[in-house]
C-alpha cells in the first residue's frame, strides 16, 4: 500500500513538473522573437569616433625578450599611440624600445624609489605626466 502511495505521488509530481517545462517552453518559443527584436535587433554596431585620439599604455618591466614584438604589433593599427611605461627595468628593455623610430612610440621612464610599484603603479603614472604635458585640460586626471 505504501508503494502506491509512494509511487501516486512520484507520478503527479512528474506530470506537474512536464507540464511546467512544456508551459514554459511554448512561452519562450512565443516570446522569444519578438523580444529579440525588441531588445538586440535594432541597435547599430559601435563605431571608432575619427575626432578623438587613443592611446595604448604599455607597463614595462624586464620585459627586453618582448617588447620590441608587442609594439611592432601594436603599430600595425593606425587608430592610437603608444606610450611604453618603463618600470626602471634593469635589462635592455629601454634601448629594445629606443630602436623603434616611429612618432607613435613615446617611451616614459620611472626611476627608483617611485618605480617597481606594479602595473597599477605604472598605469596611474602614464595620465598624469605623459597627458598633463601634452594637454593642459588633462592635468586634473
Amino acid at each position: 500500500m505504501l508503494i502506491i502511495i509512494f509511487t501516486l505521488i512520484w507520478g503527479i509530481a512528474l506530470f506537474i513538473f512536464l507540464v511546467y517545462s512544456l508551459i514554459s517552453l511554448l512561452f519562450r518559443m512565443i516570446s522569444y522573437p519578438r523580444d529579440f527584436y525588441h531588445f538586440a535587433g535594432n541597435q547599430q554596431p559601435a563605431k571608432i569616433d575619427r575626432n578623438l585620439q587613443y592611446y595604448v599604455i604599455v607597463p614595462c618591466f624586464n620585459e627586453a625578450a618582448v617588447i620590441q614584438r608587442t609594439i611592432k604589433c601594436l603599430l600595425r593599427f593606425k587608430q592610437f599611440e603608444i606610450v611604453v611605461v618603463d618600470d626602471a627595468s634593469s635589462d635592455d628593455s629601454v634601448s629594445q624600445i629606443k630602436q623603434i623610430t616611429n612618432s607613435r612610440v613615446h617611451l616614459l621612464r620611472r626611476y627608483l624609489p617611485n618605480a617597481h610599484t606594479g602595473k597599477g603603479g605604472c598605469l596611474e603614472f602614464c595620465p598624469r605626466l605623459y597627458l598633463s604635458d601634452h594637454y593642459p585640460s588633462a592635468s586634473s586626471l
